[in-house]
């Protein structure tokens, strides 16, 4: 096994030493602080002492059996049981090779601890650990974005950046790849061509469906469904106001949230403001009869109760609601403030599917927007509106695809 030492003033420098000679896969077994240059070693220089090996090293000694030969060749292969050929790097090792490092770094370290160091010894094991978990945090952050290794430093940074966006991984991979693939040097070091490749790239990806047309005769029925706190009731109000929408209409509301008296208390302030006829209902029957009351409407709106997704009660009622109402559009409302995991979830506990379009609320509550995107193409369902403040009825709009692409790059360059 080949062991290397290299001294230097400073731990990175130290660091730079090793990785120059033993290229970045080096493993460290271990650190200390030593005096130079002076009398007996003591009041000299302190310097920075590492004694460090190679990844192939430590995991062939790790394999082989006290009579077992050395591998031969460029690349390690070792035998592990009968699981046959174990391969010399693969991703899933990665962590497990991060805690061997940081393991052997350590162990000389904790023999010291045991042995009650004094105040000198405390401040130096702080040092050093303070210096391994520097290794530590660089190494993991090329482990985050191996899947991307080849790339030049200005595409691996634009995909750093978009998996910061909350971009999912896949997509991003996707576009990188295909833009690395298509442009030439040139190309892709120029921030105007690579934002508006990854504009249209992203626009491309994000399907919008346009509101149902209101109708000569029988009214366009609406429905707003979602958990607790995503707006649902403030967004109705500002589609049954806003102009642009449906403002001009003849409307009726009905409200099925009688779980929380403020809902309906506020549904019924606004109704009074805005003169607009509204229904209480309390089952399907209810809402039967009162979509059947409002047939001489343009526009029917239905507020129905929020709730977690996990409430199963909750949603067997919400679906039974629906089915009565048998509206034309159902809009699942998100607040993009969700993580996006749990957003795609909502979306599978609510099994929506009459007509569900997703309305995503708060864009002005974030600054990454990527989610958006992998949700859309992850549930395969289409957006209809998103809102961006409290403001009735101004802070309202279509989902526009291109805009939204525009957020998703918008503090890349």
């Amino acid at each position: 096994m080949k062991v290397k030492k290299y001294l230097a003033s400073t731990m990175k420098e130290a660091l730079d030493k090793m990785k120059k000679d033993l290229g970045p896969e080096a493993v460290i077994l271990g650190s200390r602080k030593i005096s130079r240059g002076g009398l007996l070693d003591f009041l000299g220089k302190e310097m920075v002492e590492i004694t460090a090996t190679t990844e192939e090293n430590v995991l062939s000694r790790k394999a082989r059996s006290p009579g077992e030969q050395k591998p031969t060749g460029s690349r390690l292969s070792v035998t592990v049981g009968d699981q046959g050929p174990v391969p010399e790097r693969r991703p899933e090792q990665f962590p497990k090779l991060v805690h061997d490092k940081l393991a052997a770094s350590t162990a000389g370290l904790r023999i010291s601890a045991a042995n009650k160091p004094d105040a000198g010894s405390v401040r130096l094991l702080q040092s050093e650990l303070r210096d391994i978990k520097n290794v530590v945090e660089e190494m993991a952050e090329q482990i985050r974005y191996q899947r991307m290794p080849s790339l030049p430093p200005s595409l691996k940074e634009i995909y750093k950046q978009l998996l910061e966006n909350e971009l999912d991984e896949g997509i991003t991979v996707e576009l990188i790849q295909q833009l690395y693939g298509r442009f030439s040097e040139s190309e892709y070091t120029s921030p105007e061509r690579v934002e508006k490749y990854l504009i249209g790239g992203i626009t491309s990806l994000i399907k919008v469906a346009q509101p149902s047309a209101v109708r000569e005769k029988g009214p366009l029925v609406l429905a707003f469904a979602g958990t607790s706190g995503v707006g649902k009731t403030t967004t109705l109000a500002k589609l049954a106001t806003n102009k642009k929408f449906f403002g001009k209409n003849k409307l009726a509301l009905i409200t099925a949230d009688t779980y929380r008296v403020a809902a309906t208390q506020q549904l019924g302030t606004f109704s009074e403001i805005a003169e607009i006829p509204m229904e209480i209902v309390h089952s399907p029957r209810d809402m039967s009869r009162a979509v059947a009351k409002h047939k001489d409407k343009e526009v029917i709106m239905i507020d129905t109760a929020g709730g977690s997704q996990f409430n199963d009660r909750l949603i067997a009622e919400l679906t039974r609601l629906l089915e009565a109402a048998s509206p034309d559009e159902v809009h699942l409302v998100l607040s993009i403030t969700t993580k996006p995991r749990d957003l795609m979830r909502t979306i599978k506990l609510f099994k929506l599917e009459q007509k569900v379009r997703l309305l995503f609320t708060k864009f002005d509550e974030t600054l990454t927007f990527g989610s958006i995107v992998s949700v859309v193409r992850g549930s395969g369902i289409p957006l209809s509106y998103l809102t961006f403040g409290q403001e009735v009825p101004e802070d309202i709009e279509l989902a526009d695809p291109a805009k939204i692409a525009k957020l998703v790059v918008k503090n890349i360059f």
